[in-house]
């Protein structure tokens, strides 16, 4: 609807990465989202579908964005939520003046805030907290601060007292100070160096006289007696006219319009219930003086949803998803999204608060269960096959004991009844077992193996096994690996190593559905080793999720959710027995009215 940018061009797309990564996954709650550089923060207008966002650069600090944020909200609803328009009809004409206005009350509103911290947070000489009033003018001041400040000659005979990050924020200050001092003495030198060749140009000496002849300018030309270069020099240090240049606050000339803006800006402080101590947060919601009239409210469609309205039927479902064994800490950062997407909106007619929760938390788990990419195997072997002669390769890993052989030979039937030629890989070379084990699937389901027994590197034998396949003109190849906790360093290096040797199209992690908690961090320091671990600035991490055992945990299904909201990765197969028939696709329906129940 509208945006303003300080730069010439942003790298990517970190509004699109946003909405991907935050915004589609339920991690709107969340306060802000770092990717490829770049600090993202927004807030939400539930009412309107409106989402406000602010793009820097990760290594600038920011401090005043929460408070414009808050700001151009509360202004832009108030200038533009009450027009009717919807979508790309609202008009946002002239907000641009207005936004500058804002920028400047947000820097004095972090300002202001910060300035009060530091006073709570001063120490005394002796090194202990010092909270308190001291002096007629109701400030503490320690004595290193005072002496701090008079050495530097900064802030001298003012009542300021400066904790640590105030400190570095004022020497960074005066270091960007000098740096604009010695740009403006540069400046000027090269103005003076200029005007001096310009005068011997024209003939005239810094003592010669203004004669007539001197002063003639009636046959210079249009560009008088100078070239296109001096020129151009001139107007590049007199204009300054650089591509990057811009001002930041000089946005009216006018001072009538420039104190309408100022009024509006105030309105916004007011609406967005900004303090002068700069503190922030939604306006308090005022409760019906009676509940009857407060629940036909809600009936009639006439209810905004306050944050006390949700508290409690967000939390029965908070409780509900920890007891169907979603990890605690995720079940926080779902339901914290769900209620930051519900706040100020407006609930339909014949409906009730815990009812709209309900929906709302229904759409959110099937957002979260909803692959963001195809799955379809199938699709991707066969689309593959029709480029080249390579064999489709999938890696297997995983824990110990979580039934990564049966389900790799579940997934080799899987691919049988749908005409591929397999191959197996047993590059477990580590367990002792592990070989035959595989071998008697292999026998069962009539398919080659390719094995060089123990002790080998699981890399070599991966690359070979992908060399006799393709000469053999099959068309995958499955690759089972050795189990491994999370935190053995060695077997994680050389699965990341066989990883980055191979590059496999897939590497599906193998986790039980029984273990709830666990199986979040086995799967997240699986990815993170696999990121460590591999060269390059582009390593393959995990593409997909076996879920095994499904079939012993009845309606106890968080672990699913737990493992997609943590990487992002889709569930590809569940195992819910113990045959090779017993592999399925993720139902997500059932899944969430699972969860839900």
């Amino acid at each position: 609807l509208w945006s303003e940018t300080f730069v010439e061009e942003v790298r990517g797309s970190p509004v699109d990465v946003l909405i991907r990564n935050v915004l589609l996954e339920e991690r709107a709650a969340e306060r802000e989202f770092v990717s490829g550089g770049y600090r993202m923060q927004w807030k939400l207008d539930n009412a309107r579908g409106w989402v406000f966002v602010s793009v820097s650069q990760n290594v600038i600090p920011t401090p005043y964005v929460p408070y414009l944020l808050d700001l151009v909200r509360a202004a832009f609803v108030d200038q533009y939520g009450t027009t009717g328009a919807e979508g790309r009809d609202v008009k946002t004409d002239g907000f641009k003046a207005l936004f500058m206005t804002l920028l400047r009350k947000a820097e004095e509103l972090e300002k202001t805030s910060r300035m009060g911290k530091a006073r709570e947070n001063v120490r005394d000489d002796s090194g202990r907290l010092s909270l308190g009033v001291e002096g007629s003018k109701g400030e503490v001041r320690s004595a290193q601060s005072t002496r701090g400040q008079e050495e530097s000659g900064f802030g001298e005979g003012e009542d300021q007292a400066l904790d640590p990050e105030e400190e570095v924020r004022r020497n960074r200050d005066q270091w960007i100070l000098k740096q604009q001092k010695k740009k403006v003495d540069e400046k000027s030198s090269q103005r003076r160096d200029l005007a001096g060749s310009l005068k011997q140009k024209k003939g005239m000496s810094e003592t010669a006289e203004a004669t007539e002849e001197n002063l003639d300018y009636s046959n210079a030309g249009p560009l008088g007696n100078f070239g296109d270069a001096e020129v151009q020099r001139a107007r590049e240090i007199y204009l300054d006219a650089t591509p990057n240049s811009y001002t930041l606050l000089d946005v009216t000339d006018d001072d009538d319009n420039q104190l309408d803006l100022d009024e509006l800006a105030d309105r916004a402080i007011q609406l967005a219930n900004v303090s002068e101590d700069g503190t922030s947060g939604s306006k308090p919601h005022r409760r019906p003086a009676n509940r009857v009239i407060g629940f036909f409210q809600g009936l009639a469609g006439r209810k905004d949803l306050s944050e006390s309205d949700l508290e409690q039927p967000v939390g029965k479902f908070k409780e509900n998803l920890i007891a169907k064994n979603v990890a605690a800490h995720i079940a926080d950062k779902l339901c914290d999204s769900v209620n930051a997407q519900l706040q100020g909106k407006r609930m339909e007619s014949m409906t009730t608060v815990s009812k709209t929760v309900r929906v709302a938390m229904e759409d959110a788990l099937t957002r979260i269960l909803t692959p963001r990419q195809g799955v379809d195997m199938i699709a991707d072997i066969a689309a593959k096959k029709k480029l080249s002669d390579d064999p489709f390769v999938v890696v297997f890993c995983g824990v110990n004991g979580v039934g990564k052989s049966t389900s790799l030979a579940k997934i080799c039937y899987f691919l049988q009844e749908h005409g591929f030629k397999v191959l197996l890989a047993a590059c477990d070379t580590f367990r002792a077992g592990a070989v035959e084990q595989l071998r008697t699937h292999a026998r069962c389901l009539n398919v080659e193996m390719y094995e060089r027994g123990y002790g080998k590197d699981a890399a070599s034998v991966a690359n070979e096994a992908i060399r006799h396949a393709r000469s053999r003109l099959m068309d995958v190849v499955l690759v089972d690996t050795a189990g491994r906790m999370q935190d053995n360093e060695p077997l994680m290096r050389a699965l990341a190593k066989l990883v980055a040797v191979n590059k496999p199209d897939r590497v599906f992690f193998v986790g039980e559905a029984l273990v709830g908690n666990e199986a979040v961090d086995q799967l997240t320091k699986f990815n993170q080793a696999l990121i460590d671990h591999q060269p390059g600035n582009n390593p393959r991490t995990i593409d997909g999720i076996v879920l095994t055992k499904f079939d012993t945990i009845d309606d106890k299904v968080g672990a699913a959710v737990s493992m997609v909201y943590t990487t992002g990765q889709p569930i590809v197969f569940v195992g819910v027995g113990q045959t090779y028939m017993d592999l399925r696709k993720v139902d997500t329906t059932a899944l969430v009215a699972a969860l839900l129940k």
